[in-house]
């Protein structure tokens, strides 16, 4: 069967990466109670805004006390709190500062990006909270995961947002992202809601990316979305890293994906990015998407179609061919719904019905 011969050649590429859920945040002074759904339903909704009620007294608390990954409280204080009690005194500090109410950056906040800057394995085990890690793990067990840095996610995503740079500000105008995996995208118009580290240098990113891995170079989607500048409170301040995190409360500020590079290969997937990020414009009714399209991006998707529809021969054999197979078989599994225009209807219908409903 064509279409599990398609399925065959995809497989190898085929781990998804996670952009991550959406949280509020309770403070309920250590309440251990756990008030989530676990319906059927939550298993995939990675759109609802899942309230957090807060387990530990404070950062203190829960950075020394959580079950996933501790702190000594010597170390905490030491390398944490007294680093960031220094740090706050500085100069910098002096400059970063809550335009909307004229505050200071303050001690706790800087903690949190301390926190996330220079403890490596700590930070790992943060990360994962904001997304699922096995199949069918529900909304509520992720929850219950969460629970255990909820205080630090809550004040770093306040570092970002209330003491951060809108992009739009930002002299910068591409930023990287390494990955160690080749991993796939739902879209390439994205929110991180989980925290990802940023950087202006391309050497950087692709140190984190490793042989096997891919770097992604981004671009700005909407001037408002902000980062947090880490240089000044990170060990690793030649990584230039810039913190990244999506607010909950508005889905409207994402950044975009402008290429994938492929360590091991070279590769330079740009033209498939614009192509499929084009495309999924075009079919989401937006309609001065078709006035940017070229010959180009029409052939990239024009072959794209024709490899995956079950009655055609053709199979993509160009360079690269397998990750942007793969790339588009992911795309194609998230549509929901076209917008066709009248003059492409009579053959399009035909074949988006075979190739994007699946």
């Amino acid at each position: 069967d064509r279409e599990e011969e398609n399925q065959e050649k995809v497989q190898k590429a085929a781990a998804v990466y996670s952009f991550g859920l959406r949280f509020s945040y309770d403070s309920d002074d250590g309440d251990d109670s756990d008030d989530g759904d676990d319906s059927e339903d939550d298993k995939d909704n990675d759109s609802r805004i899942n309230s957090v009620p807060s387990k530990y007294k404070n950062l203190e608390d829960e950075i020394v006390n959580n079950q996933t990954y501790r702190l000594s409280l010597s170390d905490f204080k030491k390398l944490v709190v007294e680093n960031a009690e220094k740090r706050a005194t500085s100069k910098h500090a002096r400059t970063v500062v809550d335009s909307s109410c004229d505050v200071l950056i303050s001690v706790e906040h800087i903690m949190a990006v301390i926190l996330y800057c220079n403890f490596s394995r700590l930070s790992y085990q943060f990360s994962r909270i904001f997304r699922r890690i096995k199949k069918g793990e529900t909304n509520t067990e992720v929850v219950t995961r969460h629970r255990e840095y909820a205080r630090w996610a809550q004040l770093l995503k306040e570092a970002v947002w209330s003491f951060g740079t809108d992009i739009g500000d930002s002299k910068i105008s591409t930023y990287y992202h390494g990955i160690g995996g080749e991993l796939v995208f739902t879209s390439f118009v994205c929110q991180f809601r989980g925290p990802t580290s940023l950087t202006a240098q391309q050497p950087v990113a692709a140190t984190f990316a490793t042989n096997n891995g891919i770097v992604l170079e981004l671009q700005e989607e909407n001037p408002r979305l902000r980062y947090f500048n880490c240089t000044w409170l990170s060990c690793f301040s030649n990584e230039d890293e810039r913190l990244l995190i999506a607010p909950d409360y508005d889905d409207t500020l994402p950044i975009r994906m402008c290429t994938i590079q492929c360590m091991q290969t070279a590769y330079d997937y740009g033209k498939f990015v614009r192509a499929f990020t084009l495309f999924n414009w075009c079919i989401r009714r937006a309609d001065d998407a078709y006035g940017q399209t070229t010959n180009q991006d029409a052939q990239i998707i024009e072959k794209m179609l024709n490899h995956f529809d079950r009655d055609n021969e053709y199979e993509n054999k160009f360079d690269g061919a397998e990750y942007a197979n793969a790339l588009f078989d992911e795309f194609r599994n998230n549509v929901q719904h076209i917008y066709i225009p009248m003059k492409y209807a009579e053959y399009y219908d035909t074949v988006y019905r075979r190739v994007l409903f699946v």
